[in-house]
């Protein structure tokens, strides 16, 4: 009887999840950014207003040889500048993650648990303006 049940739960759990991965799709997407300074700039294009991008990758780097520090923000109208919000870290207004020199390997940041910025927003980063910075981002959308 039990081998039945777990067969009959696993029947179930396989539908459920076939079933969300029909009703919500997920659409890759990935950016450059090069030479960024302290002006907030759009990486790629913003969701759509039900959507979100979620963000699993960054690697940046400066493009000097001194380090520099970023953050990566999100939000509406030109380069993020409406409805602006932290998405890494979170809390942060201001530049807070560092990247290295060029002169060693860019920074390369995996969130097993994707970064995700409010719906209908775009994704956009800062650097410093001394040593500015490259950066390669990639994630996807979702509901």
């Amino acid at each position: 009887m039990r081998i039945r049940w777990l067969a009959l739960l696993g029947i179930i759990l396989s539908a459920a999840s076939s079933s969300y991965s029909q009703s919500s799709p997920r659409v890759d997407w990935a950016c450059s950014l090069d030479a960024i300074g302290t002006t907030l700039t759009q990486c790629g294009l913003a969701a759509e207003p039900s959507m979100r991008l979620y963000v699993t990758d960054i690697v940046v780097g400066s493009t000097t040889a001194t380090a520099g520090l970023f953050l990566i923000r999100a939000g509406t109208g030109t380069n993020c500048g409406t409805d602006t919000a932290s998405v890494f870290p979170s809390a942060a207004t201001v530049v807070r993650f560092g990247y290295p020199a060029n002169t060693a390997a860019p920074a390369t940041l995996r969130f097993d648990t994707p970064l995700m910025g409010p719906k209908g927003a775009a994704i956009c980063v800062v650097c410093v303006v001394t040593n500015t910075c490259t950066v390669q981002m990639g994630g996807f959308v979702s509901p």
